[in-house]
């Protein structure tokens, strides 16, 4: 049984806005960095690195968290952060703060992904909620 629906439905709605963000992020800034003005060596650097932020940040805050017990301040904290540093990446014309900011909104969407945890815990494992979880994400 479900604790709450209106959870439920919140959380896929965030996955759902989360993972635009990131598609668009990763579509798009290959040609961004090229539009201001990089080098192909950086551009490649820069992209490469840039969904290793994804990987390297949770295993860190997953420890924080367990040590906190408080998963919906990281899920909060994260969708926030992903937004404004969305809105930030958007208008900036600094390579380097692009930079800086790509690497920041990593940590962000890595402190947002202990959403999948929360959910888990919500519908009780339940598969078929479990896959539209995982269909948000695709």
């Amino acid at each position: 049984m479900i604790l709450s629906k209106r959870s439920v439905i919140l959380i896929l709605i965030n996955i759902l806005v989360a993972n635009i963000i990131g598609m668009a992020l990763y579509s798009y800034t290959a040609s961004y960095l090229h539009y201001l003005g990089a080098e192909p060596a950086i551009i490649l650097l820069i992209v490469t690195i840039f969904p290793l932020t994804t990987v390297i940040f949770p295993p860190f805050l997953g420890k924080f968290s367990d040590q906190k017990q408080n998963r919906i301040l990281f899920i909060l904290v994260g969708q926030i952060g992903i937004i404004l540093s969305f809105i930030l990446i958007l208008f900036t014309q600094n390579l380097i703060v692009f930079a800086i900011l790509l690497f920041i909104w990593g940590f962000f969407s890595s402190s947002h992904s202990m959403i999948g945890v929360l959910y888990a815990e919500l519908v009780q494992n339940d598969q078929k909620l479990i896959s539209y979880y995982t269909a948000m994400i695709s």
